[in-house]
């Protein structure tokens, strides 16, 4: 849990990283959803997928 300047604890801040974290991860899904979904109608299965954020240098990643 996140705390404060004094120490305290800061719930509030938690969720909302919490939440933001959460939309980024419903996108990524959609991406991947939307790929399987045309790679599937021309014939082809997806099996792994790692991207990078530029910006933040997170990875994120999707294995069969």
């Amino acid at each position: 849990m996140m705390k404060n300047g004094s120490g305290a604890h800061v719930p509030t801040e938690q969720e909302a990283i919490g939440n933001i974290t959460k939309e980024e991860n419903r996108h990524i899904k959609q991406v991947i959803n939307s790929l399987k979904g045309l790679l599937g109608a021309i014939g082809l299965e997806l099996v792994e997928i790692r991207v990078r954020d530029r910006k933040s240098r997170k990875k994120y990643g999707w294995k069969e």
